[in-house]
């Protein structure tokens, strides 16, 4: 939230709005100011206050007949902390269009630092309102990273293609989330980054098992462990634990109990210089298993793996958290613990995250509990159709 303005801060939230998150790609900035007036404890008055105008300037500008300068806009960006990379900004504030890139952009240093910043508001808040800065940043930088000889920024270059393709994943938009992926996939060959290779191959995994096809899920995976490849062991664990949700999906339990246990393996063999990998590797490995053993039917198994994915995810990820918390709910509606299912569905409501799988958990549990006539569920449902049906952030 933005510091220093009283009782009424701008939620996080806002940012990620379908029409906020559309007037900011547009750099429609009156479209933006004209919407924080209607915040509760905003008007044109607290407006001008905010930004250093008079009322006056602050109306013409709301009612578009005083145009903005691009200095004007980066200072009020900077005054309202908006989100940068919503409106296309670089680290010094200057607008960049994605006709308009520089030397410097090409630096493999500085495409991995954009990786980590979106990849960091991804996981908070999800991928929906990723997916268009992000697919301008791919096309930006795409011819020119083909001519590059530098095998770091081709790495770097994949590793961004790999985000888009996660983020358009998470919106559903399956065609265009291959289009990134294999991207992805060819700058990882091209560059022969091992650990990549095994991470995009993780990714296209996991949207086939979330397409219910099991066969392809665990051939990728396959593709990635059999490549001969130098991966290292916390990606292997990676792999392996998508495999086993795989394979789950195709029934073969025996395969999932030895698939885990490799995991676990490669696990253990993780080195201590990959302790930012090794704990996306911990976080995977019980929700994987958690989900395997779901689809199992072994709900003992499942119920303790979810509850240590949920536990290791923190509050940076609330879209692993929400998805591993459905999970449960409806192993919960299943064997008919109510009150626990409830509990966990409310956690899966969060206004800041803008996930279409968190809306599924959602849609599911609804669902699933239309025999549940109890008071709870009736002051509950409400709750949960609003939830799903609020305005959703779009990139």
């Amino acid at each position: 939230m933005v510091d220093n303005d009283g009782d009424h801060p701008i939620p996080d939230s806002f940012w990620y709005e379908e029409s906020t998150v559309r007037a900011l790609g547009t750099l429609d900035i009156a479209g933006v100011l004209g919407r924080i007036a209607l915040l509760p404890g905003w008007n044109q008055g607290r407006l001008a206050q905010k930004l250093g105008y008079s009322r006056p300037t602050i109306n013409k500008i709301l009612n578009r007949s005083r145009p903005l300068h691009v200095r004007e806009v980066v200072e009020f960006a900077t005054a309202l902390r908006i989100p940068r990379y919503l409106v296309g900004f670089t680290d010094e504030g200057v607008v960049r269009s994605s006709r308009e890139v520089n030397g410097d952009d090409l630096r493999w240093e500085s495409i991995k630092s954009s990786t980590a910043e979106f990849s960091a508001v991804e996981r908070k808040h999800g991928g929906i309102a990723l997916t268009r800065p992000l697919a301008r940043k791919v096309k930006a930088l795409e011819v020119r990273v083909r001519d590059s000889r530098d095998m770091r920024t081709v790495a770097a270059f994949g590793e961004l293609a790999a985000l888009a393709g996660y983020t358009f994943y998470d919106s559903q938009e399956f065609r265009q989330a291959d289009y990134y992926y294999s991207l992805a996939l060819q700058a990882a060959h091209e560059s022969g980054n091992a650990t990549l290779v095994g991470q995009v191959r993780a990714l296209l995994s996991m949207k086939s098992t979330w397409l219910e096809n099991g066969r392809q899920g665990s051939a990728h995976c396959c593709a990635a462990l059999e490549s001969g490849l130098p991966i290292p062991p916390s990606v292997r664990a990676v792999l392996f634990g998508r495999q086993a949700r795989a394979e789950a999906l195709r029934g073969n339990g025996s395969k999932v109990e030895r698939l885990l246990e490799s995991s676990q393996d490669a696990r253990a063999q993780s080195s201590a210089t990959e302790s930012v990998v090794a704990y996306w590797s911990d976080l995977e490995f019980y929700g994987n298993s958690g989900i395997a053993y779901k689809e199992l039917g072994r709900n003992d198994l499942a119920e303790r793996n979810l509850a240590d994915a949920i536990a290791i995810a923190g509050a940076s990820d609330s879209r692993d958290q929400v998805l591993y918390l459905g999970m449960l709910c409806r192993l919960y509606i299943k064997q008919d613990r109510r009150e626990e299912a409830i509990d966990l569905a409310q956690r899966c409501i969060s206004p800041a995250l803008s996930s279409a799988r968190a809306d599924r958990q959602l849609t599911l549990f609804l669902r699933k509990t239309t025999h549940w006539n109890v008071p709870a569920m009736a002051e509950f449902r409400p709750r949960v159709k609003a939830a799903i049906t609020r305005p959703r952030p779009v990139g």
